[in-house]
């Protein structure tokens, strides 16, 4: 019974926020009739746009739960054969990390040797792993 009463209030709200989105409209034909109208391609912009704010979210909650940081500094090489780069932060220290292959290619890389650099890392098995460079 509470099963079909969260069904109904789920279709009501559902309905209610569907009309208001403009994804079907109501006529009045006659004296007792009605006609509805949908509007599937408002129904489909709305889906994809409902997909891809999922979508972001979902990558948001992925960064906090993946516990990623950054850290600021110099590129001060990129080795392509091993896929790693080293920064240098501020106080000199230098830090060497592993790219994420996907993330980051080498047209990226090569570009920002010797330059002011945020990296966006994680940490997997004991190494630092880059997934992003700004």
């Amino acid at each position: 019974m509470k099963l079909i009463r969260f069904l109904v209030m789920v279709a009501v709200i559902l309905g209610v926020i569907g009309y208001f989105r403009g994804w079907y409209s109501v006529e009045k034909t006659g004296d007792e009739k009605f006609t509805v109208s949908i509007n599937k391609n408002k129904v489909k912009e709305d889906a994809a746009r409902a997909a891809e704010k999922t979508k972001e979210v979902a990558e948001k909650v992925a960064d906090k739960v993946a516990k990623k940081k950054t850290m600021k500094g110099r590129l001060v090489t990129w080795n392509p054969l091993t896929r790693s780069i080293v920064l240098e932060s501020q106080d000199g220290t230098k830090t060497t990390f592993q790219t994420d292959e996907k993330a980051l290619t080498t047209e990226i890389l090569s570009g920002l040797v010797s330059k002011q650099v945020t990296v966006t890392y994680v940490k997997k098995d004991d190494k630092l792993v880059a997934t992003a460079i700004k």
